[in-house]
């Protein structure tokens, strides 16, 4: 075997090789850079929409005494509800006593 031959039968497979490996890889290069320009857009969406998003802060404040009076009758309230529900169960104990003596 003479070194042309060779050559002849290398020459053709060293060929093909290459180029199945430029081939791929500039395949898997062009598909690479689809998905980063997928994720560089979305990550730009994301970016508008954080900075869309506000936070309202409060802009309307209650005075030290406006609050107190609030609780107050809050608290006033829930007296008031309690002692109804003091008096209905008074009222609901007799009216079983009542019954059970008849």
């Amino acid at each position: 075997m003479g070194p042309e031959l060779i050559v002849a039968i290398v020459g053709p497979i060293a060929g093909a090789v290459f180029g199945i490996v430029g081939f791929t890889s500039k395949r898997n290069i062009s598909v690479t850079d689809s998905q980063l320009q997928n994720i560089a857009e979305n990550v730009e969406v994301i970016g508008h929409q954080v900075t869309s998003l506000q936070i309202q802060l409060p802009t309307q404040y209650v005075g030290k005494d406006e609050l107190f009076a609030h609780v107050t009758s809050e608290e006033q309230f829930h007296r008031d509800i309690s002692n109804q529900l003091r008096e209905l169960r008074d009222e609901v104990i007799a009216l079983r006593a009542g019954y059970g003596r008849h």
